[in-house]
């Protein structure tokens, strides 16, 4: 047995015996605390304060919090410092001592030169160095000197100001924006501060208003429409600058039922927007827009019109707005309807050509819920390109003294009493006159006018007879006449013609062509003349006169000649010379064709846009073939095709 397990068992006798003694305790002595206890339990006892025990979480957030504190202490003072430095030490640069003054009007006439004078005073103890003016201005300003360059920014050198000193600047530029808007001119000054390449900005804001705009727009039209017939709106775009005003372009805003029909002149984009160019001081241009509107009666309608410079990229849509238009209209339906059509055609301008038969139809009708007595149609014709002889109204009356066709009810019975929601038609005819030499020399923009008043008698809300008219007008314009003269020669005309006549078979001839384009009353636009040479014919490409050659062009795929006659004014070939020109041709003929007459040119046609009716008006020309009785040389025993 070891030390260790003898050690044990020992200690187990002395535990578990009864007659071991112990050691003996040492017992410690308890002190006395004494408590004052209340007996009276209305009074206040101090109680004593249990003291808090402080974990190490709560002391970390207490350091943090006077971190913090001391923080913006800190910050405060620092900032603090900061703007005494920069803003109160008259010892330093700052720019609450730069200021920036503006001379100038506070209002201006858009399109007018502005010049305003700009002041910089430099209230520092020390220079500024480098200093730059960049002024920013408004959209549609546009440079002083040529008033047509696009002005956004400006960069004025200035250099150093000295300590106290001011620097005087003056700018100028045309700003071109609204009536009654108001434009910011923005003023920055960039500098350095000695010893530093920092930039540093003072900036300045000068608003400017706007009296009057560079153009204005007014708008005529009746106040009172009736709904689905044809109304007229004219809107007059003028210059109220004194300087010609680049690629103005106008756009409408059309209220809901408003549809379209036509316009003078024809719009650029989608029926709401004209392109006007340029417009000269107090040059006035006008828009003469045709429209039905849709709707019920007693509505509301509102249409507006905006004008201002076209944008570079779409030059159909305005890049800043100059004026605005509004006008406001009300729907209403006429007591007595009247709705006129010329051969079947309701349009408020109506064309036709001369020697052409006009029926006309006057459509009336009662809208009121009450009866309509004494009904009267009166007509007045106008212009010189009727045929007075020709007018007829049937069941009606043409006064030839006052030019005025007349239906009633002494002539028209139904007229007397028109009940209400009845309706009816009167009918009337003329030609117009034939086109004749001394007419296509004299007669210019050939029309008649119709001018129509319904009126009748109903009783008012008192009982009381009223008079109830209503009033439509048409006009009937004239197509001008072109006539197409062409003529094949060979001893004839510029060219010197070639190759046996009569043509022989298997061997060359060349004929010249000869064209002459007429016109009557009015002026015809991008006139182009077409004609179709068979395939046994060639084209040589010898034009007459040389300066036409440039405008003759021949398509050998579909061997079309083309020749871009340009504008034939009236009376070409009546009191003028026709528009003319000549080419040559060269002629093949086969076997298949000896003892014939074969065709040298056909397909021929003029055709152009007559600027007064904004039509297209064009002639036919003949088939030309080798029997050439225009010829001042010709014999018939020419006219065929022999053999070799």
């Amino acid at each position: 047995m070891n030390d260790d397990e003898g050690k044990i068992e020992e200690l187990k006798k002395k535990l578990y015996s009864h007659t071991e003694n112990l050691p003996k305790m040492k017992h410690v002595k308890l002190h006395e605390h004494h408590v004052l206890v209340n007996r009276d339990w209305d009074e206040k006892v101090e109680q004593e304060e249990i003291p808090k025990i402080e974990y190490g979480r709560n002391r970390f957030y207490k350091v943090l919090k006077g971190l913090i504190v001391f923080s913006i202490i800190f910050l405060v003072f620092a900032m603090g410092v900061a703007y005494y430095y920069f803003n109160i030490n008259p010892n330093v640069i700052s720019g609450a001592n730069i200021d920036i003054s503006v001379s100038g009007p506070v209002v201006v006439s858009s399109g007018q030169e502005l010049s305003l004078d700009v002041n910089i005073f430099n209230n520092n103890p020390s220079v500024i160095q480098s200093a730059d003016l960049i002024v920013t201005y408004p959209d549609g300003t546009r440079r002083a000197d040529d008033k047509v360059t696009s002005l956004i920014t400006d960069r004025i050198s200035i250099g150093d100001i000295q300590a106290g000193a001011t620097s005087r600047t003056t700018i100028k530029s045309i700003i071109l924006a609204e009536e009654g808007s108001t434009k910011n001119i923005n003023i920055a000054l960039e500098y350095k501060m000695p010893g530093t390449n920092s930039l540093f900005v003072k900036e300045k804001s000068y608003p400017m208003g706007i009296s009057s705009g560079p153009v204005s727009i007014s708008v005529d039209s009746i106040k009172e429409i009736t709904p689905e017939q044809n109304t007229k709106f004219l809107v007059s775009v003028k210059s109220n600058s004194d300087s010609v005003i680049k690629n103005v372009v106008l756009k409408a805003e059309y209220p809901f039922g408003f549809d379209f029909t036509s316009s003078s002149p024809v719009p650029s984009s989608s029926n709401i927007g004209w392109r006007l160019g340029d417009i000269a001081p107090g040059e006035i241009k006008k828009i003469e827009i045709t429209a039905k509107i849709f709707g019920q009666a007693n509505q509301e309608r509102t249409v507006r019109f905006f004008a201002g410079t076209a944008q570079t990229k779409d030059p159909n849509e305005i890049d800043t707005i100059f004026a605005s238009a509004d006008q406001t209209f009300n729907l209403k339906a006429p007591f007595l309807g009247a709705d006129i059509a010329i051969n079947g055609n309701g349009s408020e301008i109506v064309v036709v050509n001369s020697g052409q038969f006009i029926r006309g139809e006057v459509l009336w009708k009662n809208n009121l819920d009450v009866s309509i007595h004494d009904v009267a149609i009166e007509a007045k014709l106008g212009g010189v390109s009727a045929d007075r002889t020709s007018v007829n109204a049937e069941n009606g009356f043409y006064n030839s003294t006052n030019d005025t066709l007349y239906w009633e009810k002494s002539n028209n019975p139904e007229l007397e009493d028109v009940a209400p929601n009845k309706s009816g038609t009167s009918y009337f005819n003329m030609k117009v006159f034939d086109l004749t030499k001394d007419l296509a020399s004299n007669l210019r923009r050939p029309e008649i006018t119709l001018n129509f008043t319904v009126k009748g008698n109903r009783l008012n809300e008192n009982k009381v007879s009223e008079e109830v008219t209503s009033q439509a007008s048409r006009k009937i314009r004239v197509a001008t006449d072109m006539g197409l003269d062409t003529r094949l020669l060979y001893n004839d005309g510029p060219f010197q013609n070639t190759g046996p006549m009569p043509a022989k078979v298997d061997s060359r001839t060349t004929y010249t062509v000869n064209v002459k384009v007429y016109n009557s009353y009015n002026n015809v636009k991008n006139a182009i003349y077409t004609a179709k040479l068979p395939i046994y014919v060639n084209w040589l490409g010898v034009v007459n006169p040389v300066t036409a050659s440039s405008t003759v062009v021949y398509n050998l795929e579909n061997r079309t000649i083309t020749w871009n006659a340009g504008d034939v004014a009236p009376g070409a070939g009546y009191i003028s010379n026709p528009k003319e020109m000549s080419f040559q041709v060269e002629f093949l003929p086969s076997l298949s064709q000896q003892n014939q007459s074969p065709i040298i040119i056909n397909g021929q046609r003029i055709a152009g846009t007559d600027s007064f009716t904004n039509t297209v008006v064009s002639a036919d020309g003949y088939s030309l073939n080798t029997q050439i009785t225009s010829d001042s040389k010709y014999d018939m025993s020419l006219d065929k095709v022999v053999g070799k």
